[in-house]
């Protein structure tokens, strides 16, 4: 009998342990997904220098104007609303020069991020090269490359480019799929 009460005993410690792992381990991984460090410092870049993101949904879609009327909010609550703008925001393109360079008739989107979760991401690199003649893009096509899979399950699917605005702009579209879900980003080059 004096055995079996140690056996019960070690079985129940045994799985008091495993329960105090489990909760640090989700309490760790909580506190992962919650720390907004570098999104709050790259939104304010963002609010220091418009011009320098571009900022997409899961679609495509340019939100830069929502995100642009949030800052504000930022400003007295930059945690919060940026948890709150991450819930959109899919897509951050760095729009500066020394991250888009341009060719000749090339433009290269470096590291790009296309978000997963709100502070899990993925990295690519666009390359598109198009002609020109008598001052309108006439054809174009691009390539992407993963730069990182930021611990995600991440190809791109397609690429594509239609020409925009009489042959003054196109515009790559690239086809992400992450852990099984699509993204869409769109990559603008004007002449």
């Amino acid at each position: 009998m004096n055995f079996t009460r140690k056996i019960i005993l070690c079985l129940i410690l045994l799985a008091m342990n495993n329960i105090s792992v489990f909760a640090e381990e989700m309490n760790l991984n909580h506190i992962e997904d919650n720390d907004l460090a570098e999104e709050i410092e790259m939104f304010q870049r963002y609010y220091d220098n418009p011009e320098s993101y571009v900022f997409q949904d899961q679609e495509g879609n340019d939100i830069g104007d929502f995100v642009w009327s949030q800052r504000e909010l930022f400003k007295k609550d930059p945690y919060h609303t940026t948890d709150n703008m991450m819930e959109i925001v899919c897509s951050v393109q760095e729009d500066i020069p020394s991250i888009t360079f341009y060719s000749a008739n090339t433009v290269t989107w470096s590291r790009q991020k296309i978000y997963y979760k709100k502070t899990k991401y993925c990295l690519y690199t666009v390359i598109g090269t198009y002609n020109i003649t008598n001052k309108k893009i006439t054809s174009g096509k691009a390539s992407a490359k993963i730069i990182d899979k930021g611990g995600a399950i991440y190809t791109i699917q397609y690429m594509s480019s239609n020409i925009k605005n009489s042959g003054k702009t196109i515009v790559y579209n690239v086809k992400h799929i992450i852990n099984g879900v699509v993204y869409k980003t769109n990559h603008t080059k004007s002449i």
